[in-house]
């Protein structure tokens, strides 16, 4: 918005749109300006010379295209202060400001989380407890520190607690089995020095960097909402900022009663879940008895696939050649259930998310993405997708590769109907034979 003052002194107001100048349009605006009040040549042919890149020889045409070239680099810095309040186009430290003045803060960057088992080289005749927090590490510069109290009951040996990456980002995360070494002694109130080994068995959750612009820029359009307690946008602001937390699912009026929220979150270690019920009860629900929350409950994959790397190939792959590839495979196939520890970019696949179903074909397409040697796939196992409900999650079971060429197969009319009734079903394994003839009460068309 500006302003003008008319012939009688009123300020009148009007609105202006912002419009980038460059050089070229400067340097002749000068120009047909210096014309129109005769500072330079008569010569009405004189601004096309100009145009046409003629030699002039005129000095204050220079001292113009130097002015237009300056004023053109204030232009520049006026664009950038206009975007910059813009929260369409603004970056870096100006969304940072955006963000501070509607309350609305960028999610830092997160720690990752894992579960530790701890195991006493001897029993005990009384319980233990630990509730100082415990470092242990990978001996590669990665630490864990427990979080809540390890406990040991009588005559038991064995005891699982939370940890969280002493540093946050991706670069703390750890996969199974890794962290072996307790980084100083455990001594209990009386001074005892008590043995202990560790491990990790699975591998971690979360740590994740912190939101990049655009995923800021997103989070703050939905600012209005995320400050509004109770909404969708206030839960996921606040899980974007929680450490050691892989996925999340809201799961409103569950069981059929209005206004309660089930929430399952991944991994769900039982101190995990008690914090976070503080942390919504606090800061995003409106009532605490609104609230419940639960760990997924993990239904196990079993795959088995054959895979042929030989198709359209001159020389085909060595025995040697093919288990290596095999290998990969199994690996690909592991991080499309379970996510990828490495990954660097949140919006890439980082595994199958609570309530999210299993696909063959989805894994088939990831697999072609990440194993270019792959020329095709067939499932033995399972050949439909799996459902998977919103407060269950994948995890890997039994995986078995064949690295060998995938059976073509017919379409078979077993009822003569004209459309096909079997694809992709071995006709020569008589159990499978004899489940369609059952099925479908006849038997011709089977072999």
């Amino acid at each position: 918005m500006s302003y003008i003052y008319d012939e009688e002194g009123n300020k009148k107001y009007y609105q202006v749109n912002y419009i980038q100048k460059y050089y070229e349009e400067l340097f002749y605006g000068l120009l047909e300006e210096a014309y129109d009040v005769s500072l330079i040549s008569h010569n009405e042919n004189f601004i096309d010379y100009v145009k046409s890149r003629q030699d002039i020889s005129s000095f204050y045409v220079m001292t113009l295209s130097i002015l237009a070239d300056e004023i053109e680099d204030v232009y520049f810095d006026i664009t950038d202060v206009y975007y910059s309040d813009k929260i369409q186009y603004a970056i870096g430290s100006d969304l940072d400001d955006i963000g501070l003045r509607v309350g609305c803060l960028r999610p830092r960057a997160t720690k990752a989380g894992v579960t530790l088992s701890f195991k006493l080289s001897v029993p005990f005749d009384v319980p233990i407890e630990i509730n100082t927090p415990i470092t242990v590490s990978n001996g590669k510069g990665v630490e864990y520190v427990t979080t809540g109290t390890l406990r040991f009951p009588i005559g038991e040996t064995v005891s699982e607690v939370f940890a969280l990456s002493s540093k946050t980002g991706r670069g703390f995360r750890v996969e199974a089995d890794t962290l072996h070494i307790i980084e100083e002694e455990v001594v209990l109130e009386d001074g005892t020095i008590i043995g202990l080994s560790v491990t990790n068995p699975k591998s971690s959750s979360g740590g994740n960097e912190k939101y990049n612009d655009e995923e800021y820029r997103e989070l703050l359009l939905d600012w209005v909402k995320n400050n509004i307690k109770g909404s969708k946008e206030a839960y996921e602001r606040y899980f974007a900022n929680l450490d050691g937390v892989d996925s999340y699912k809201l799961i409103p009026n569950w069981n059929g009663v209005t206004g309660t929220v089930k929430v399952v979150v991944d991994p769900g270690d039982s101190e995990q879940l008690n914090n976070i019920y503080d942390d919504l009860n606090g800061v995003v629900t409106q009532f605490s008895e609104d609230i419940t929350l639960f760990p997924p409950t993990f239904v196990p994959i079993d795959i088995y696939a054959v895979c042929d790397v030989d198709i359209d190939v001159i020389n085909p792959y060595s025995s040697s050649e093919k288990e290596a590839i095999k290998s990969r495979i199994k690996e690909a196939i592991i991080k499309y259930i379970e996510g990828d520890l490495y990954s660097e970019n949140r919006k890439e696949h980082l595994g199958l998310t609570i309530g999210e179903d299993f696909i063959p074909y989805k894994l088939g397409v990831y697999l072609s993405q990440k194993i270019p040697e792959l020329k095709n796939i067939g499932f033995k196992y399972p050949l439909n997708p799996i459902t998977i409900t919103d407060e269950e999650m994948c995890t890997k079971n039994e995986i078995t590769i064949e690295m060998n060429s995938v059976p073509t197969y017919k379409e078979i009319d077993l009822d003569s109907d004209g459309n096909a009734d079997i694809l992709g079903v071995d006709l020569n394994n008589d159990s499978m034979a004899d489940l369609y003839r059952n099925k479908n009460n006849v038997s011709h068309g089977l072999k």
